[in-house]
């Protein structure tokens, strides 16, 4: 009996030991790193499956052991003191030897751990996916059944807290406006910040290596989408500093410049921007292409478009010093047509809105229900509105006027 205990309590420790270690790797794994075969196990929501299973398979192989140890060492038959003793110096044994060990060394050699534990992960992922579902079922319905009682009160603690936080005279404007960017993070979707495909400058698969090193000096960008045939047709990504050694030694790259194309990344226009960024910070990656419903290019996003909603416009020595929204004395301001009308609305002080559009330029296709001419006028919302300049059929600046029977109205 003894022996046979003292073997499962072996055998459930090893067990312990090796989803301890698949835990501790998984949890240290970080974009790009491992084999394209397991870059499944760099998905957030995979991984988290994953881990919930091992740490289901963790829960029950502890249990056994433990058990297991106190049947082998026969401490419920032995006086209370004695079994006292001996079980909180296994406790903190098998914690060493079965814990804290082995996920340290699953952390330090990480990418190791995850292809050499890759099978059993599948198999205990497998076999326990009945009981994941059932405990993410619960979780959400726990969740769902608080929320509506924290919703209000979430609400009030922000509003409070940014209250709080422009009284404080210690709290500049430009911090003031950071923060506002962190909280409007989790409520702005990718197709408000992203470049739209009309805006997006690519280079075709089929483009000779001198015009791809013309286009990238002129482009001055560090990331290139490279199409195929159409824009819809995005193959990957050409980064510039990929193109150096090449250009450095004057040939044209082994196996052509598209041996040089990264693979892209492909995201849903309604994806939340504060998820992205924790995305672009998982994997490592700076720009991702926007897909629409139909799986056309939409347009795409980079981590500064991000940055740039909480810290607002970055500039480089490249761009040109036209501000989005430049505003005169008087109530005269001058927007730039990717604007958001929540941007806007926050500017000058009244909110603009409509249904159908959720940027300036977008707004002025909606009313004219046509592609604009430049200097064309009309009048919402108590403004005199002129289209200043139209690029491609793209609403690229306008201009904002207090409306002279609003001023009368209100003098």
């Amino acid at each position: 009996m003894m022996i046979a205990m003292a073997s499962i309590a072996v055998l459930s420790g090893i067990a312990s030991v090796l989803f301890a270690a698949a835990d501790g790797a998984l949890e240290a794994c970080c974009g790009g790193q491992l084999p394209s075969v397991l870059r499944r196990y760099e998905s957030p929501d995979h991984r988290d499956r994953v881990q919930r299973s091992v740490a289901i398979a963790r829960l029950a192989s502890n249990l056994v052991t433990g058990i297991a140890v106190a049947l082998a060492l026969r401490l419920n038959s032995a006086p209370f003191g004695w079994a006292l003793v001996s079980a909180i110096t296994a406790v903190l044994f098998l914690t060493l030897v079965t814990e804290a060990v082995p996920r340290a060394v699953g952390e330090s050699h990480r990418i190791a751990v995850v292809i050499f534990l890759s099978p059993l992960l599948t198999v205990v992922e497998i076999l326990l996916r009945p009981l994941v579902a059932l405990e993410l079922r619960l979780e959400t319905h726990t969740r769902a059944s608080g929320i509506s009682a924290s919703v209000a009160s979430d609400a009030s603690t922000k509003e409070q807290f940014r209250e709080v936080v422009a009284a404080s005279p210690d709290v500049s404007r430009d911090e003031r406006e950071i923060l506002r960017g962190v909280f409007s993070l989790k409520g702005t979707e990718v197709q408000e910040i992203m470049a739209p495909r009309i805006a997006m400058i690519a280079i075709e698969s089929l483009t000779p290596w001198s015009e791809v090193l013309a286009r990238v000096r002129s482009a001055e960008h560090a990331r290139i989408p490279v199409y195929q045939g159409s824009i819809d047709r995005i193959v990957g990504i050409l980064y510039a500093k990929d193109l150096l050694p090449a250009v450095i030694e004057g040939v044209t790259p082994v196996g052509g410049w598209l041996s040089l194309v990264r693979p892209a990344v492909f995201i849903p226009e309604g994806k939340r921007i504060d998820v992205l960024l924790r995305e672009f910070k998982a994997a490592g990656n700076h720009i991702a292409i926007v897909v629409d419903e139909y799986g056309g290019t939409a347009g795409m996003v980079t981590i500064e478009d991000i940055l740039e909603e909480i810290v607002g416009e970055i500039r480089d020595e490249h761009d040109r010093e036209e501000l989005p929204i430049e505003m005169e004395h008087g109530g005269k301001f001058w927007v730039s047509g990717r604007v958001s009308l929540e941007d806007l609305s926050h500017a000058i002080g009244q909110r603009i809105g409509n249904d159908d559009a959720a940027t300036v330029g977008g707004l002025v296709f909606s009313v004219l229900g046509r592609v604009p001419r430049a200097g064309e006028q009309l009048v919402f919302d108590g403004f005199r509105v002129v289209v200043e300049r139209v690029v491609q059929r793209r609403v690229d600046r306008v201009y904002f006027e207090r409306d002279a029977a609003w001023r009368e109205r209100t003098a």
